[in-house]
């Protein structure tokens, strides 16, 4: 008797010890990269045909535009491919796009909320964050053109094609423009030359941006209503036109505990705060 409760004891132990080894480390916030234009840099254009919207567009409208990158130094980076200067503004290049997804006949593009509130959702986001001419920083090299920073989100078939919300407030001059993986949802996916997101899955871990504008001005300049603005009938609403300047912050959460492999390959990369859980309106 004494020795079958002995195993069964030593059998619960390993059982806890699995569990526990299972649950993996204590989940760690961290924002890896962000980024800084000084100058108007985003756009969101609206496109229809008479009293009908067909859709809206929100990025830097083909363009390229300065900007300053950052990758920040911090216990839990992913890992490096090469000499990659921390905590030291690199001289970037900034272009990204978005696109308003396919909605019913009768819905609106944005949604009013209480206190002036609003907010219009996005797919098929693309960014791309390259250097600014060849540049050396704290003795590293930077070649003209190394990809610092890609993402996309919003490349799932609906109902999950939605990877971003624009939000603002009625007349503020300021508006965010963030996304996030979520389990069921969205799944946004970074790339880069200098952080290795190549040999870990975006299964392991949960992207998650914040585009900040400033500055904001509605489009045309002759608008009555100067800042962020919800225009249009009831059922055929959109955001008005807009141009702004542009900050933001890039991070990655580690949404599940991986292979003893797979923890050594991500160096401990860690979680940021507030991804969000995106879903497609009906």
């Amino acid at each position: 008797m004494n020795r079958a409760m002995a195993v069964l004891g030593t059998c619960a132990l390993i059982a806890t010890c699995a569990g526990t080894a299972l649950a993996g480390p204590p989940t760690q916030s961290i924002t890896f990269a962000q980024l800084e234009a000084g100058s108007t840099s985003s756009y969101l254009v609206n496109s229809g045909s008479g009293s009908g919207w067909a859709s809206s567009s929100l990025g830097t409208n083909g363009a390229v535009y300065p900007a300053e990158f950052e990758f920040n130094s911090a216990s839990g980076m992913p890992t490096t491919l090469q000499p990659t200067p921390f905590n030291q503004f690199i001289n970037a290049n900034l272009s990204y796009s978005a696109t308003t997804p396919a909605i019913s006949t009768g819905d609106a593009y944005a949604l009013a909320g209480l206190g002036g509130a609003g907010e219009q959702q996005f797919s098929q986001i693309v960014l791309d964050i390259t250097a600014n001419g060849a540049q050396t920083i704290d003795g590293i090299d930077i070649p003209n053109g190394a990809l610092l920073l890609s993402m996309t989100a919003g490349q799932k078939a609906p109902p999950n094609e939605v990877g971003g919300i624009l939000t603002g407030i009625s007349g503020a001059h300021s508006a965010t423009f963030s996304g996030g993986t979520s389990p069921s949802g969205d799944t946004i996916v970074f790339n880069s030359d200098y952080l290795d997101f190549t040999s870990i899955s975006p299964d392991v871990y949960d992207g998650a941006y914040a585009l900040s504008y400033s500055g904001l001005e509605a489009l045309p300049m002759t608008d009555p209503n100067p800042g962020f603005e919800i225009s249009g009938p009831l059922f055929n609403q959109y955001i008005q036109s807009f141009e702004a300047e542009t900050t933001g912050t890039f991070s990655a959460t580690l949404n599940e505990a991986p292979e003893p492999g797979v923890i050594s390959m991500l160096g401990g990369l860690a979680v940021t705060a507030g991804v969000l859980r995106l879903r497609r309106r009906r």
